[in-house]
């Protein structure tokens, strides 16, 4: 996610995302699963501090716009 389309929401600015605000959260979620494509981990076969790192904003995304796990399965937490 860019950084001008996060500060908004994070600042209180904004109190809910709009649909092209969830495109973009949808790019980002598209762009680490194909990141993780052929890998089991951020940076490979061990997991690593990158793991550690995106877990947190994963999760917190997956609040505002949830992860659909059939099209992210790499990103499905569950």
């Amino acid at each position: 996610m860019r950084k001008k389309e996060q500060l908004p929401v994070f600042a209180g600015k904004k109190t809910s995302l709009d649909d092209p605000d969830k495109e973009i959260l949808d790019e980002a979620y598209a762009f680490l699963e194909a990141f993780l494509a052929g890998n089991r981990w951020m940076t490979g076969d061990y997991v690593s501090i990158a793991d550690y790192s995106i877990i947190s904003s994963i999760s917190s995304l997956n609040v505002f716009v949830p992860i659909d796990a059939e099209r992210f399965p790499k990103l499905n937490c569950k």
